[in-house]
C-alpha cells in the first residue's frame, strides 16, 4: 500500500527523512531515501521554522514548506528554460522572435499538466533542483559561447556540477550542452 502511487512514495520519502514517523514494519517497505544532495535540502526545509508564522499567516508545516520549495524551483526552472530558449534561438530567428519564444517557454512550462504533480511530490524535489540548475547552466553556457566569456563558461560548469549532485536527470543537460555546441 505504501508504494502505490505518488502519495505512497511521498510517505516513504517523509518517513526516510524523519525516522520514527511510521511503524517499524512499514519502514521496512519504504524505498531508499533520495540522493544525498536532495535529501540534505529536504532535511533543511523540514527543520526550518515556518516563515509564514512570523507574518501571522496560517502555518504550512514541514510538508507545505517542501511543496512551496518545489513551486519555487519550478518557477526558477521555467525562467531558466525561457532564457535557454531565447539564447539558443537568437542566432537563427533574431532577437525579437527569440524573446517571444523564450517568454512562451517561461509561461507555458509551469502550465504543463505534470507540473502540478512535481509540486505535490516530495520525490520531485531533487529532480526539480537538478533541472533548474541544469537549465540555468544551459542558458549561461549559451551566453558564454556567444560573448566568448571564460568566466561565464566556468559558472556554467559549476551549475552543471550542482545539477549532477542533485539528481541523475542532469545527464540530459550535459548532453544538451554538447548537442548545442555541435
Amino acid at each position: 500500500v505504501l508504494r502505490a502511487g505518488p502519495t505512497g512514495r511521498d510517505v516513504g520519502v517523509a518517513a526516510a527523512l524523519e525516522p520514527g514517523a511510521l511503524p517499524t514494519s512499514a519502514q521496512e517497505l519504504l524505498p531508499p531515501p533520495p540522493p544525498a544532495f536532495a535529501a540534505a535540502s529536504l532535511r533543511a526545509l523540514l527543520a526550518a521554522p515556518d516563515p509564514f508564522a512570523a507574518f501571522g499567516l496560517a502555518p504550512v508545516g514541514p510538508s507545505g514548506a517542501v511543496h512551496l520549495a518545489n513551486l519555487a524551483l519550478l518557477l526558477v526552472l521555467a525562467l531558466a528554460a525561457g532564457a535557454t530558449a531565447r539564447q539558443a534561438l537568437e542566432p537563427w530567428l533574431g532577437a525579437d522572435t527569440a524573446a517571444w519564444c523564450g517568454a512562451a517557454t517561461t509561461l507555458l512550462l509551469p502550465l504543463h499538466p505534470l507540473a502540478g504533480a512535481s509540486i505535490a511530490s516530495f520525490e520531485a524535489h531533487g529532480v526539480l533542483l537538478a533541472c533548474a540548475l541544469g537549465a540555468a547552466a544551459s542558458a549561461v553556457f549559451l551566453r558564454a559561447r556567444q560573448v566568448q566569456s571564460p568566466l561565464r563558461l566556468g559558472a556554467a560548469y559549476l551549475l552543471l556540477a550542482g545539477s549532477a549532485a542533485a539528481d541523475r536527470a542532469a545527464v540530459v543537460f550535459a548532453l544538451w550542452i554538447v548537442i548545442v555546441e555541435w
